[in-house]
């Protein structure tokens, strides 16, 4: 690795620390809001990988069960989840923080050195558009898949890479994959239609379909890397959609305080509540808006927009229609309603998270506008080492970073901001809770809110289910009965009362009954039936049934062994496709390597 790269991969290392201090104020803290929500998925799965050595595909810890695998959050095979297995998922996602946040500082510096950007004008688009306000927003909120906003400059610098040699495409791959599988289903539905925008117009820039035929593969290798969770995920949205009626939209006033508004803490602090937003003319809180970067990047953008807009035409319209797509209702041209209207997208909400796109094309728009000025002050050259516009636009940089580091890095001093509940573990499962929010609530504005919208995670921590938790797809529920309903008959029961429940086994993916039985009758497990259920008995495997929307089986009289086990074949395709990819990819490279050079020829750049 070159010196100048280890001493910027340090500064980077050294903001990120900077920028997310607060949050290790109080390190046992919990996250509040979509903290407690975030935090229980990755402690579902770290708990069913360390304790029962199993791969996490079912949850029954929330909602009378539900998938793990399959939910779009679900962010587990993430290679950074490494963390949350080391330090539990309270410290690890914290840590997660700032590997991500420098992961996308690098990311982007790479980018704008690739873009040919002086050294100067790549730190300014690395602090620019990672310590927006929006990272720090979304995760003071609880939103944790945010944090792969980090991986979007390194899917956009491999798949600019590609355009000169495609054997460039499999890092573009592999960095999408890695926003899927990290369970960010925002970022990665924003990126994907930004890359499809952009490579249209990139080849009307170019005059040839390159630009189609590499995104073409890279959403292709993206969607057979990830194919393990996709299908699963797919088969579950198809039986069980999402579709959303959204057309709420932001005005302009709004707009001017998402990017200029230095009150980005005080923004967040009175929105809080539903009833603040609604005062402030916004259908949600703060942190859906807040992309802070400040005066001098904006004028940079601007410098930048009319200097290089021959060359980076592309860039900047599609930036621009990000813009027009948060806007929602409010912009001139609806064109948050035109994508609303494709599949996938119509499952979305919240149009003003699009802004995010706008936010990357300032970002290495206002480098090229500093490295404009940089060059018109170095036109007087002299003697020294370091020209004079090297040091003005050093200055301009530091006062940029010390800026977003005044306005932004103080949002995370909330963050995490509820003290760990002492909860007493149950030595057996239950499904004990119907409709619990026992975490403590602050006087905000005046008004009672709640710092987090339910109590999954001290629920699970006592070793309970909860039937009514605060969930963002649609589960259908079966008669799933907690421990205070009168005709709560147990975790497993038979239906006719014929015989006795004599042993049982839990763990989250695989359950274990020995039952006696002196009439047929029908053993029933207390959580949701969902296709992939399986049940093994007398050395056969069949598909388990459903009882009242309950996972069953059906016994006849005498003693019987029954295990049910979540196995859904989606999985299975999904497994080998994705191992399938990989392999193939390997083989290829190794057997490419040194044979044949892959660089693409016949498509002629206009403008360089």
């Amino acid at each position: 690795m070159k010196k100048h790269n280890v001493i910027s991969l340090l500064i980077f290392f050294a903001v990120s620390i900077a920028y997310t201090l607060f949050i290790f104020r109080d390190i046992s803290y919990w996250g509040q809001f979509d903290g407690d929500q975030f935090t229980f998925w990755n402690a579902v799965a770290r708990k069913t990988i360390l304790e029962y050595h199993q791969f996490p595909l079912w949850n029954p810890y929330a909602n009378g069960g539900n998938i793990l695998l399959a939910h779009p959050h679900s962010s587990f095979l993430s290679p950074l989840y490494i963390f949350v297995l080391m330090f539990g998922p309270v410290v690890g996602l914290k840590v997660q923080i700032i590997a991500y946040l420098a992961i996308g500082l690098s990311g982007m510096f790479l980018l704008a050195q690739y873009m040919r950007l002086s050294r100067n004008s790549s730190y300014l688009t690395a602090f620019v558009y990672m310590l927006s306000s929006i990272y720090a927003l979304h995760i003071t909120e609880g939103q944790a898949s945010w944090v792969t906003m980090a991986f979007v400059p390194w899917v956009f610098l491999y798949y600019s890479k590609s355009l000169k040699d495609s054997k460039q495409a499999l890092g573009a791959i592999v960095f999408l994959g890695l926003i899927f599988l990290a369970g960010s289903v925002d970022v990665f539905n924003i990126l994907i239609a930004f890359l499809s925008i952009y490579a249209f117009l990139k080849l009307c820039q170019l005059r040839c379909f390159l630009p189609i035929k590499m995104v073409a593969i890279i959403f292709a290798g993206t969607f057979l890397l990830c194919a393990i969770k996709l299908f699963p995920m797919f088969e579950f949205l198809f039986q069980y959609p999402r579709v959303t009626d959204e057309s709420s939209g932001t005005n302009l006033m709004t707009l001017f305080n998402m990017l200029l508004s230095r009150k980005q803490v005080f923004l967040n602090d009175y929105v809080l509540s539903w009833q603040s937003a609604k005062e402030m003319g916004l259908k949600y809180q703060w942190h859906e808006y807040g992309a802070y970067v400040g005066i001098v990047p904006l004028a940079l953008y601007f410098c930048g927009v009319v200097k290089r807009f021959r060359e980076n035409w592309p860039l900047i319209l599609t930036g621009l229609i990000f813009l027009l797509i948060a806007l929602g209702s409010e912009s001139p041209i609806n064109l948050w309603k035109i994508l609303h209207s494709f599949p996938i997208y119509d499952s979305l909400h919240v149009p003003s998270r699009f802004i995010f796109g706008f936010v990357f094309s300032v970002a290495l728009l206002s480098g090229w506008g500093l490295m404009f000025f940089e060059k018109i002050i170095s036109a007087t050259r002299n003697k020294m080492k370091i020209s004079p516009g090297e040091w003005v636009s050093f200055a301009v940089v530091m006062c940029v970073l010390f800026d977003l580091l005044l306005v932004n890095a103080p949002i995370f001093k909330e963050a995490f901001r509820i003290s760990p509940l002492k909860v007493a573990r149950n030595a057996s499962f239950r499904q004990r809770y119907k409709d619990e929010n026992f975490l403590r609530y602050e006087m905000i504005n005046s008004v009672k809110c709640h710092l987090s919208y339910s109590s999954m995670y001290p629920i699970l921590l006592s070793n309970s289910g909860i039937l009514e938790a605060y969930e963002v797809v649609n589960v259908k529920k079966g008669h799933v009965r907690s421990v205070s309903d009168p005709d709560y008959r147990g975790e497993t029961y038979l239906a006719g009362s014929n015989g006795n429940i004599l042993a049982e086994y839990f763990s989250p993916n695989k359950l274990t009954i020995d039952v006696h039985v002196k009439v047929p009758d029908v053993l029933v497990i207390n959580q949701n039936y969902y296709t992939g259920w399986r049940v093994k008995r007398n050395g056969k495997i069949l598909r388990a049934g459903s009882f009242n929307g309950l996972i069953a089986e059906p016994v006849l009289p005498g003693r019987h062994r029954v295990t049910f086990f979540y196995m859904p074949l989606s999985f299975l395709i999904g497994l080998f496709v994705s191992v399938s990819f990989i392999l193939s990819v390997a083989v290829f490279y190794l057997g490419m390597t040194g044979k044949y050079n892959l660089k693409n020829v016949g498509c002629r750049e206009n403008a360089k």
